[in-house]
């Protein structure tokens, strides 16, 4: 191939691949990156495999209301970011709809320099449209002096423990290191003491050599400020995702009381 499309979940599981260190990979121009945050061990990873210039990342939302894009050389010089806007403009706003200043997470805002058509989704609402054309996904995130967007998380997904904020993305980053982990999905579920415990629901590659919670629970102590470290972990045969092979956090959090 000469151009791949990925989503991380793909990265991870080419990375663990026995034949991955001896592959011929010089006819890949280019490989995009897209739908979900990335890893930094998987991304640093294909960087060194492929080069800065071949690895891509790509953010948008399929209606269309913005994007930004990354190379390997910026992300390496602004770690952890999706890239700078492309056609596009950026507004991080609070939870009253004001500006937030630079650096600070609020709720990311979009809106095209020319519009997109219009589109509708059958089952569901369009996009709320403010301040003369702006739209959010939910995505929540900041913006650096520089322009580049960094993501924090989905606003549903947001766990707040103990008056702390806990990004789920964040931890998944570090519970996929391990490398008997195939996925796992972080979610907040129902703490009397905490008003939410932070959740770790793993797949592994092989039910029969899967990680032990003892091993989980180190690997997330190492890399993780203790209050953002899962409070408990679970294993999974497989974890549920949609049609676009995203997984379904909701449908995770109802099943475990909300």
């Amino acid at each position: 191939p000469t151009v791949l499309n990925l989503v991380p979940t793909m990265m991870q599981r080419l990375l663990r691949e026995d034949r991955w260190a001896a592959a011929d990979l010089s006819s890949v121009r280019v490989v995009w990156h897209l739908a979900a945050p990335c890893p930094a061990w998987a991304k640093e990873a294909f960087i060194e495999k492929l080069g800065e210039e071949v690895v891509l990342e790509l953010w948008a939302a399929t209606e269309g209301n913005g994007l930004t894009i990354i190379d390997g050389a910026q992300w390496r010089s602004h770690r952890g970011s999706v890239g700078q806007p492309v056609g596009t403009d950026i507004l991080i706003l609070d939870q009253d709809r004001r500006p937030l200043p630079t650096g600070e997470i609020g709720e990311i805002f979009t809106r095209m320099a020319q519009a997109a058509p219009p589109c509708e989704y059958r089952g569901t609402q369009n996009l709320e449209v403010i301040l003369d054309g702006f739209s959010s996904v939910g995505d929540m995130g900041w913006v650096d002096s520089e322009g580049y967007l960094y993501l924090a998380d989905r606003r549903t997904d947001l766990i707040i423990s103990g008056g702390a904020n806990i990004f789920p993305a964040e931890v998944e980053s570090v519970v996929t290191q391990h490398p008997k982990v195939k996925d796992v999905a972080v979610v907040g579920l129902k703490d009397d003491d905490l008003g939410r415990r932070v959740h770790a629901i793993v797949e592994s590659f092989d039910e029969a050599d899967a990680p032990t919670i003892e091993e989980l629970t180190s690997l997330c102590a190492d890399h993780l400020v203790k209050y953002k470290a899962p409070r408990s972990f679970e294993l999974v045969r497989a974890l549920p995702r949609n049609e676009a092979g995203k997984i379904r956090r909701s449908q995770l959090r109802e099943e475990r009381g909300g």
